[in-house]
C-alpha cells in the first residue's frame, strides 16, 4: 500500500503488524477510512515488520528484544512518522 499525501500534505507510515493485518483487521481498514477524508496519505514499509506482541504475550523475552530492534530499526530515516 502506498497513498500519497492529499489536501493535508501529510503521509505517514501505518504499521498494523501481524494483528492488525490478520487477527484485528477491522482495526486497520478502520484507520485508514479515517485518514483517507483528511487527506493524510498512508504508506507500508518496505521492510514491514512483526512488532512482536505474539512474542510479548507468550513469555518470549529474547522474542521481543529480537523483534522490537529489528522493527525499531526501520523506523529510522526521513519517513520516521509512524501510526
Amino acid at each position: 500500500m502506498d497513498r500519497p499525501a492529499g489536501k493535508s500534505s501529510l503521509r505517514r507510515r501505518v504499521l498494523p503488524g501481524c494483528m492488525g493485518e490478520n487477527i484485528y483487521t477491522g482495526m486497520s481498514e478502520a484507520c485508514l477510512k479515517v485518514f483517507e477524508p483528511h487527506g493524510v496519505g498512508v504508506f507500508l514499509s518496505d521492510n514491514f515488520a512483526c512488532c512482536g506482541i505474539p512474542a510479548l504475550v507468550s513469555g518470549d523475552r529474547e522474542g521481543i528484544e529480537r523483534r522490537s530492534s529489528i522493527t525499531s530499526a526501520s523506523f529510522r530515516g526521513p519517513t520516521s512518522t509512524t501510526l
